[in-house]
């Protein structure tokens, strides 16, 4: 399960970094507001805050990949990958499809595609409640279980 974990992560860093790519071009060439969108502070705040997480994200990535290339990726780190990357990679669609305004829902534009894309794989190789859940392990934590209601 960690080697399946890390894949979705791996494809969820790189649909990050799409996604950021995709905004960056369309915000540079749209004119809006008397000017290019692009040159805007809170756009360009915006998309380098992106960029931020984005690579920290990656390194993270990055590093499990090296583990287990090792033989030393552990369930705990793949579980935190997954989850983290997945999120992140949801939350950085959202906010690149916000530049694209109306265009950007459309399911053919490729920010719109990225954007369903992204909502799904919360779910793929364990609920991102799941890994949070295996994390908290990691810490000392005995998940509880509900009674029946």
């Amino acid at each position: 399960l960690a080697k399946e974990r890390l894949s979705i992560a791996v494809g969820s860093a790189a649909a990050a970094r799409r996604a950021l790519a995709l905004a960056t071009n369309y915000v540079n060439g749209r004119a809006s507001f008397g000017g290019v969108f692009g040159n805007m502070q809170h756009i360009q705040m915006k998309l380098a805050q992106i960029r931020g997480e984005v690579q920290v994200c990656t390194t993270f990535v990055d590093r499990c990949i090296a583990d287990v290339s090792a033989g030393k990726l552990s369930a705990e780190a793949a579980s935190m990958a997954k989850a983290y990357t997945t999120d992140l990679s949801f939350r950085v669609a959202d906010s690149c499809l916000q530049a694209f305004g109306g265009y950007g829902y459309l399911k053919n534009s490729p920010i719109g595609k990225l954007m369903v894309d992204q909502r799904v794989v919360r779910i793929y190789g364990g609920s991102n409640e799941v890994q949070w859940e295996i994390v908290s392990k990691g810490l000392g934590f005995t998940p509880q279980r509900m009674g029946k209601l």
